[in-house]
């Protein structure tokens, strides 16, 4: 089983859990991260505030995100991945 890691980003909880069962069902082992918001979505892809002591050389390959997240919109949140390098 390979594993690997996954973002999501955003209050859909019943979602990640949906995730989460169809992983383990094709045998993808993995690791789910959910911020809830756009701003801890930036956070913690870049490392900063609450994630500061994070590795930011280790990326998930997958990010998922809802377009109306709380504090900062998924699509700036995007925006502001594609203009910087991780």
């Amino acid at each position: 089983m390979k594993s690997s890691r996954t973002f999501s980003c955003g209050r859909q909880s019943e979602r990640c859990r949906t995730h989460q069962a169809r992983a383990q069902k094709s045998r993808i082992a993995n690791e789910l991260i959910v911020a809830e918001d756009g701003q801890k979505a930036l956070d913690y892809l870049f490392g900063s505030g609450a994630y500061a002591d994070r590795d930011i050389s280790i990326c998930p390959p997958v990010y998922f995100s809802i377009s109306n997240s709380p504090r900062l919109p998924g699509l700036e949140v995007l925006r502001r991945i594609r203009r910087t390098t991780i």
